[in-house]
């Protein structure tokens, strides 16, 4: 829906079906804001993060915030769980709707902290439990 803000929160290779899905927001006229949160293990996990940073560059409409759960020394980026990013960085849910990418019970979780939040809608995929 033009002018809503979308918020994708995915682990691992949950942010997949993010990317296309991303790519198609930012293309259509009065898209509103969009926030990945992409949680992994280490820097070994990473992949994707330069086109991340280029679609960023590009769309001031777009924002992503990796976090590491286990990094190692030399890591400037979020530490902890991508469910405790969204905790603290996701002030508002109005006009938002949520896509969660991830096990059955960060879905439970992640959630759980943005009905805290309010409602919204929230769209999730489970890769397994």
């Amino acid at each position: 829906k033009p002018g809503r803000d979308l918020v994708f929160v995915a682990t691992g290779t949950g942010i997949a079906p993010f990317c296309s899905m991303i790519s198609t927001c930012l293309e259509q006229p009065g898209a509103g804001t969009l926030t990945l949160y992409w949680g992994l293990r280490s820097q070994q996990d990473l992949y994707y993060q330069h086109e991340l940073e280029t679609l960023a560059q590009r769309h001031p409409n777009f924002s992503f915030v990796t976090t590491l759960s286990r990094p190692e020394a030399g890591w400037k980026g979020s530490v902890g769980r991508v469910t405790t990013l969204v905790e603290n960085q996701v002030a508002s849910v109005s006009n938002v709707t949520f896509y969660f990418f991830f096990n059955g019970g960060m879905i439970r979780d992640t959630t759980a902290i943005v009905r805290k939040k309010g409602l919204c809608p929230i769209r999730t995929e489970q890769y397994y439990d």
